[in-house]
């Protein structure tokens, strides 16, 4: 969790010290926090709803008298009671793409400021990131981005346990055994709009794994299959392209 102390405030410090007898003692001492805060900073956030991604722009209140000069900055996203560092050493203006940044949910940012005396203060900033798109991004650094409307009647398969037939004594015995984690199948229909977006779906297919990313706010690194309508030459033309998506454990996104 993140605790940053005001300048200016009292906080009381507890302790308690419980014995093998059971026998408790607990002392308090009440503190002043005196030191030179860093300059007031803010993050502005910048929602692409064409490729799908958060930029994040820290900027450091340069008429803020009072604060001491940052050093750098570090911006972390919120995901319920976790938080996911984003980017480290961010230097004020500098853009931060956050691909992973979940579609059609709150997003709450923080952002730590750092002075040149290593003192640091935490702000809180929100936004959202609103697309009627899904987003499967793939290759090298997910430069690649596959995009479309996304069919709703989507279908999801979850399973953790799996079964597997072991002959034994000349007899086969259904054997259940967990595979240590949790593998999620979705099967997603989307109507593509012209022959740049089927050929984004093809490639994404043929990639060794992608960053999926749904209207319902998940994102996910997954692999995927395609089952698709061959281009008839007509550019305009809409096509269903359906997407046979496995998600792959990993780090937190």
């Amino acid at each position: 969790s993140f605790w940053s102390p005001e300048p200016g405030a009292e906080y009381a410090l507890s302790a308690t010290v419980t014995a093998a007898s059971g026998l408790s003692a607990s002392a308090s001492v009440r503190v002043l926090a005196d030191f030179p805060r860093p300059k007031f900073s803010s993050l502005r956030i910048e929602c692409d709803a064409e490729r799908g991604w958060a930029v994040l722009v820290p900027h450091v209140n340069a008429a803020d008298a009072e604060g001491r000069p940052v050093e750098r900055m570090d911006v972390w996203r919120v995901c319920g009671s976790r938080s996911v560092l984003v980017a480290s050493g961010v230097a004020d203006g500098q853009e931060v793409v956050d691909r992973f940044a979940p579609l059609n949910r709150k997003l709450t940012y923080r952002l730590g400021a750092y002075s040149d005396q290593g003192v640091y203060m935490v702000s809180e900033h929100t936004g959202m990131l609103r697309s009627r798109r899904a987003f499967a991004y793939y290759g090298p650094g997910y430069a690649g981005i596959a995009r479309s409307r996304w069919n709703l009647s989507d279908r999801v398969s979850v399973s953790r346990s799996r079964q597997t037939l072991v002959d034994y004594a000349g007899r086969a015995y259904p054997v259940l055994y967990d595979g240590g984690g949790v593998s999620e199948v979705r099967t997603v229909d989307f109507v593509v709009d012209g022959e740049e977006e089927w050929r984004a779906f093809r490639e994404a297919a043929e990639a060794d794994g992608v960053l999926f990313k749904g209207t319902d706010g998940e994102a996910f690194r997954a692999t995927c299959s395609a089952d698709m309508a061959v281009p008839d030459g007509m550019p305009s033309r809409f096509r269903a392209v359906t997407l046979r998506i496995e998600r792959v454990d990993g780090d937190d996104l």
